[in-house]
């Protein structure tokens, strides 16, 4: 376990539950490992667990709950391409999760999803962190997919159309817009079809709505502050899905990250601190009640309005009325 502790995370120093964390630096490895956390679902009420992270964005912003739902899902694949294309796509014949590429060198990418059909590929990535290399992750993206979809010997006029869709929570272009697509032009004649068939579309979440078609309007503001309250049914199918498979303990222990389980647990202990100090607050102020009561009861007794009997009978009936019993 030692060989660990450049991470600055004790790997045995938990247990119970799984998490999934990123390591960095350790030897110049990076990738995601298995560790055993002692932290509890603080998050499950009634064995249910709510669609939006501690972090206010969707659970579907979650890339591993992403790529398992979206992946396990065509109708929800097919739906988000839909609306961020902006055109009705018939069917997806092949849509795989964290589906892996590897090129003649060893290198390789995995893709959040990938989707065909027999006219185009689509790989679709969710970005929460802020990159500004997305063009450049693109473009190697590209080559990946067509690796992937060109066959030995086959003439290169057989790849599909490939569209490389990043729906990020950031706007990595800085233009404001929700949706910017790229393709590439012959700078002298812009207006020629160059028909490279090689499109990204880089979808901005946090752009002008006002700009997007309202389909996904209601869907990149659902990934953003996990409102479903636009009556998009699109969106509420989603919503349901999330919270069916977050039902499922195996599947949540693959799909939450360590960040987010921290989260998660310093948002329960938030919560019942803010408790406590409600039930504080409530006693506290059944106490200056109590307390005004006397000094009212005590002038009244001081003026001659009361005796000292008739005081003490009604501090004994506050008490077993109003305080339950408590003297």
């Amino acid at each position: 376990m030692r060989i660990w502790q450049e991470t600055g995370v004790m790997l045995d120093s938990f247990d119970g539950t799984l998490c999934k964390f990123c390591v960095k630096g350790v030897q110049g490895f990076r990738g995601m490992i298995l560790v055993r956390s002692r932290f509890r679902d603080r998050a499950l009420e009634g064995g249910r667990m709510d669609t939006v992270l501690p972090s206010g964005r969707s659970f579907l912003t979650n890339c591993f709950a992403f790529a398992s739902i979206v992946g396990d899902n065509e109708d929800i694949c097919r739906g988000i391409i839909e609306r961020v294309l902006g055109c009705k796509i018939e069917r997806l014949d092949f849509v795989q999760g964290e589906a892996g590429v590897t090129q003649v060198l060893k290198r390789s990418v995995r893709c959040d999803v990938l989707a065909q059909n027999s006219h185009a590929v689509f790989d679709v990535e969710m970005q929460v962190a802020v990159d500004v290399s997305i063009p450049r992750r693109a473009r190697y993206s590209h080559s990946m997919l067509d690796a992937r979809c060109l066959r030995k010997s086959e003439q290169f006029s057989g790849l599909p159309d490939a569209y490389v869709i990043f729906i990020c929570l950031f706007d990595p272009l800085g233009l404001g817009l929700p949706v910017c697509t790229v393709r590439k032009r012959v700078d002298q004649a812009p207006q020629l079809d160059y028909a490279a068939g090689q499109v990204d579309v880089i979808v901005n979440a946090t752009g002008d709505l006002g700009l997007a078609a309202p389909e996904l309007a209601a869907l990149l503001e659902y990934l953003l502050s996990g409102d479903k309250s636009s009556g998009d049914p699109f969106v509420a199918h989603v919503d349901d899905i999330l919270t069916q498979r977050l039902e499922d303990e195996e599947w949540r222990r693959e799909v939450i990250t360590f960040e987010e389980k921290l989260a998660w647990d310093c948002l329960g202990a938030e919560r019942a601190g803010i408790e406590k100090g409600r039930k504080e607050g409530r006693k506290e102020g059944r106490r200056e009640e109590r307390e005004e009561t006397k000094l009212t009861v005590a002038q009244l007794v001081e003026s001659g309005v009361m005796s000292q009997e008739q005081a003490h009978a009604l501090y004994e009936a506050l008490g077993r009325n109003t305080f339950g019993g408590a003297k």
